[in-house]
C-alpha cells in the first residue's frame, strides 16, 4: 500500500477528481493549502498594492495498492498539469505505507476491544 501526496491548483480539482474516479479511486483526501514557491501575486487593496507570497493551493492525498500507483501518477499528472508558472504537478511524493485500519462496523471495534479485555484478565490471573 502507497500513499501518493501532491499539490494541484484548485482550478484542476475537478478535473483530477473526475479522472481519478474514472481510473477507479474510490477515496481521496483533499486539504486547502497555501504554498511559497517561484509563483507570486500582486493585489490592490485599498489603492495599495501587496506582494501575496503565499498561493492558495490543494493538496490531495490518496490510498492505493503497490501496483496501482503508476497509474494514478500518471492520471495526476496527465489531468492537473497546466501552463502555468507555479504549477506544482511536478512534486508527486509516494510514502509507504505499513499499516492500515479501516473499521467498517462499529461492532468490529466492540469485538476487538473485548478482546483485549479478556488478555488483559487471563494475563492478570
Amino acid at each position: 500500500m502507497k500513499r501518493i501526496e501532491t499539490v494541484i491548483q484548485p482550478s484542476s480539482v475537478d478535473a483530477v477528481q473526475q479522472a481519478l474516479t474514472a481510473a477507479g479511486v474510490t477515496r481521496l483526501t483533499l486539504s486547502d493549502v497555501r504554498t511559497m514557491g517561484s509563483q507570486k501575486s500582486r493585489m490592490l487593496y485599498r489603492g495599495n498594492e501587496y506582494v501575496v507570497d503565499f498561493m492558495p493551493k490543494v493538496r490531495l492525498e490518496i490510498l492505493v495498492p503497490n501496483d496501482f500507483v503508476n497509474r494514478v501518477v500518471k492520471v495526476i499528472r496527465s489531468t492537473a498539469r497546466s501552463a502555468h508558472l507555479g504549477d506544482e504537478t511536478g512534486t508527486i511524493l509516494i510514502f509507504p505505507v505499513e499499516g492500515l485500519d479501516l473499521e467498517r462496523q462499529p461492532q468490529e471495534r466492540a469485538r476487538r476491544d473485548e478482546g483485549h479485555r479478556v488478555d488483559r484478565q487471563t494475563r492478570q490471573s
